[in-house]
């Protein structure tokens, strides 16, 4: 296995999101741990230089359960 030091590993992460992302075209999927097309998404005319990334939890299935919650 070859190592490197914590400093390579952060900047190589850094200058990949930096200058070799493609922004325009691609988002980041955490739930199918993959780089996905937007066109596919239909995110595509939405900011084409935006770092898009597809939410890990539904919001739709998580608020409901929330606003049951008791608080008080």
């Amino acid at each position: 296995m070859e190592t490197r030091s914590l400093g390579k590993l952060i900047t190589g992460f850094l200058k990949y999101y930096a200058e070799d992302f493609p922004y325009g075209s691609s988002y980041i999927s955490v739930p199918q741990k993959a780089l996905l097309s937007k066109q596919e998404k239909g995110w595509a005319s939405d900011n084409p230089d935006r770092l898009s990334i597809q939410c890990l939890i539904d919001p739709g299935i998580l608020l409901p359960s929330l606003h049951s919650l008791d608080l008080t």
